[in-house]
């Protein structure tokens, strides 16, 4: 299993976990997030700041 593979599973369970949490922890949780992969996935962060720099109405989660 790869790691884009094993992040997404992790992610998409986390999702499911925290759909009652309101949208600024959301947020939160995942700039901690992305901030975490980035100092340990060098590789990862480009593809984290393009979802980052999409603007709301364009985000695509859950189609990795």
């Amino acid at each position: 299993m790869n790691f884009l593979k094993l992040f997404k599973l992790t992610f998409q369970s986390y999702v499911k976990k925290i759909k009652k949490v309101n949208l600024h922890k959301k947020l939160s949780l995942f700039k901690y997030v992305n901030s975490h992969i980035r100092s340990h996935y060098h590789g990862f962060s480009s593809y984290l700041n393009y979802i980052m720099e999409l603007k709301p109405s364009k985000q695509r989660w859950g189609r990795w």
